[in-house]
């Protein structure tokens, strides 16, 4: 959309607002949760069927190159293993410094007023430096971040797929190990990764595979153990069935739950306010 027909609008830095049970069911009646529910079933359907060789979104991959790059030049710390390494808040204040200039670099010189309230999608969607972890809600974030950058038609809904299969799956490289996200569910059929070989055969090819590729590289023991819910997938007969209820369960256990939107922020582009 061109700056000259692109109404004005005044951004805010997002705030937390879920802050009881009570919230939990405002926000699934918000506009929030009908647009972040929606784009991941626009990137749900985009990648059905569709290989990592498509077509690239230069300057998110390159966003997460430069992250990688980061990784490169952050060697962990010499410390206890059984603690997160503190490496990774060096990264973290790296991320942090060049944010603006990022966030800056995706967007219309018109939209650049957006840069505060896309900002902490962006940071959180890579764990919390303080904690040293990442989890559910850190993926939300991120995916909230690409979900805002589609809502203000930066990035376009056809780019769905290539969101997924390049940036998406970036962003899994970026913060391995993760478990694959819900997205990466819809590209194979549900018996192909029981067998090592085959996903190792696959794994360049299909975003999904690879994720079980690194799961049998980082586990040890029978996969049925360290991985009982993907390997109660392999027993569902149609891959129609284990995506929608992927997609259920993402719903209830990631949007659903309390303690994970407890820490979401809403501001004016994925509002609290009622759906429109």
């Amino acid at each position: 959309m061109a700056a000259e027909d692109r109404p004005v609008h005044e951004f805010r830095v997002p705030e937390r607002l879920v802050k009881d049970t009570a919230d939990l069911e405002t926000w699934k009646k918000s506009q929030a949760y009908q647009d972040f529910t929606g784009f991941i079933y626009i990137l749900n359907e985009a990648v059905k069927g569709k290989k990592n060789n498509d077509s690239i979104i230069d300057k998110l991959t390159g966003v997460l190159d430069m992250y990688m790059k980061f990784i490169d030049e952050t060697p962990p710390l010499e410390q206890p293993e059984r603690f997160g390494n503190k490496a990774y808040r060096l990264w973290s204040d790296r991320v942090r410094d060049s944010s603006e200039e990022v966030i800056k670099s995706l967007l219309p010189a018109d939209l650049h007023g957006a840069v505060e309230e896309l900002q902490p999608y962006l940071l959180q969607g890579f764990g919390n430096a303080i904690r040293i972890d990442y989890g559910t809600g850190h993926e939300m974030k991120f995916a909230a971040f690409l979900c805002c950058l589609m809502k203000m038609k930066v990035i376009p809904q056809d780019c769905a797929a290539a969101l997924v299969l390049h940036v998406i799956r970036s962003h899994v490289c970026v913060l391995q190990p993760t478990q694959p996200s819900v997205e990466s569910q819809t590209e194979l059929t549900p018996l192909s990764f029981v067998e090592e070989t085959l996903v190792n055969q696959n794994a360049s090819d299909y975003m999904f595979m690879s994720c079980v590729a690194y799961i049998n590289k980082v586990k040890t023991g029978p996969f049925a153990e360290h991985s009982n819910s993907l390997w109660g997938i392999s027993s569902v007969a149609e891959w129609t069935k284990v995506n929608s209820g992927l997609i259920k369960m993402y719903k209830a256990e990631v949007l659903g739950k309390f303690p994970v939107i407890q820490h979401f922020p809403f501001g004016t582009i994925l509002s609290f306010e009622g759906q429109i």
